[in-house]
């Protein structure tokens, strides 16, 4: 039988290719990788891997001109301080390894109405573990991402996808709430560093 006949008869697969054919036609799919205040978290045996969009107001000393936006120029200029200071304000630990950030890239899918300036950064990284991780692990996450310099950062939400191996779990952090604990003995109770 041929592939395409398989593929014909899998209904899953068509409603997968549907889902992308629709994802991908649509305005939206094409304006951004992942809004400001949404991201995710994977953990994996060895490794842990987070998307997440900040908006501007939440990085020290990029914005140059004070303009909210972030030109390729300040980008540039600035990037390896911007890395520093999301690995430096992003914590995680599982089963109390404390992860540490072996790559990262900053992305800029969302432009202002100039179509070059950015009002947010997505910001990929790969966390390493020392040793392996289980699912069953307590996990912390904490964002330090509320200097308090802006309104807008103040009140801005985070609202992060946690997932290992089959838990998925979704947690939303603030200026009130910095960190969230996954599958730890009191799963709800929020834990301080």
């Amino acid at each position: 039988m041929s592939a395409f006949a398989n593929l014909w008869r899998c209904k899953p697969c068509w409603a997968w290719l549907l889902w992308a054919a629709g994802v991908m036609m649509s305005s939206s799919a094409w304006a951004h990788l992942m809004s400001a205040g949404v991201g995710s978290l994977h953990v994996r045996e060895h490794d842990a891997v987070v998307l997440i969009g900040v908006p501007v107001a939440a990085f020290t000393g990029a914005d140059d001109d004070g303009d909210g936006l972030l030109q390729p120029s300040e980008i540039k200029a600035h990037r390896t301080e911007i890395l520093a200071q999301l690995a430096r304000t992003f914590h995680l630990s599982v089963g109390g390894q404390e992860a540490v950030v072996r790559e990262a890239l900053l992305m800029t899918s969302v432009h202002a109405h100039d179509g070059v300036s950015a009002p947010q950064l997505e910001w990929w990284a790969l966390l390493d573990f020392a040793l392996p991780v289980q699912a069953t692990n307590c996990t912390r996450v904490g964002l330090k991402w509320f200097p308090g310099t802006h309104q807008a950062v103040d009140d801005m939400v985070y609202t992060l996808q946690f997932r290992h191996k089959d838990h998925v779990q979704t947690a939303a952090f603030s200026k009130a709430q910095t960190h969230h604990a996954f599958q730890c003995a009191v799963d709800a109770a929020v834990v301080q560093h």
